[in-house]
């Protein structure tokens, strides 16, 4: 109940705000505005024993958002976005060893293989599978996955989010660990910023 609904389904912000008071949470405390336009066909419950945040959890790995809090309100925040703050060398907290800590995924570690199941209204709702794949020869990624998300929607979609999920595991290779001054705490989690390093080389992180 309280969803925005068309002819069958939700919209994703509305669904959020009710898991939340389902769990005890005012939706004053709760922000997920920024996912309003995301229509959601339908979406499958377990019988009685599902948890809010494992919905939450699902929903995120389909609709690509992080769920984080600040200002005294959980919020959900779509993945990506332009950076908000550039951080140089300059503004990093000195320590010993290099004031950046890079660490990269070995290519054989990536996904090659990425294969979605999602509940297909055009195969009576039955479930079905799309996938994603890198085909270049020279490549030797061997990981595979295979997200069992428990929306409904159509094919095109789910293609297009088997592809997404391998293009962001192939764009997020290299890890970062730095420090920053207190100057620097108005930055809040699911925030973008870009960090050049002493090689002039930009990062979005």
């Amino acid at each position: 109940t309280g969803y925005s609904l068309s002819s069958c389904g939700a919209y994703l912000d509305d669904i959020l705000l009710d898991l939340c008071e389902r769990s005890g949470i005012d939706s004053s405390e709760v922000d997920a505005s920024a996912l309003s336009a995301i229509f959601v066909k339908g979406f499958k419950c377990a019988a009685g024993n599902g948890s809010a945040q494992g919905y939450m959890e699902a929903l995120g790995n389909a609709f690509f958002f992080d769920r984080t809090e600040y200002d005294k309100k959980i919020r959900f925040v779509p993945r990506g976005g332009t950076s908000v703050a550039s951080l140089t060398t300059d503004d990093l907290v000195a320590r010993n060893g290099p004031a950046i800590e890079q660490t990269r995924i070995q290519e054989s570690e990536l996904l090659r293989k990425v294969s979605v199941i999602t509940i297909d209204p055009a195969a009576e709702y039955n479930p079905t599978v799309q996938t994603w794949e890198r085909r270049a020869g020279t490549v030797q990624a061997k990981g595979e996955l295979a997200a069992e998300l428990q929306i409904v929607t159509d094919t095109d979609t789910a293609k297009q989010i088997a592809e997404k999920k391998g293009k962001i595991a192939w764009a997020e290779t290299d890890k970062f660990k730095f420090s920053l001054p207190q100057k620097w705490s108005k930055l809040v989690p699911a925030d973008i910023v870009e960090l050049t390093d002493k090689q002039g080389a930009v990062h979005t992180l």
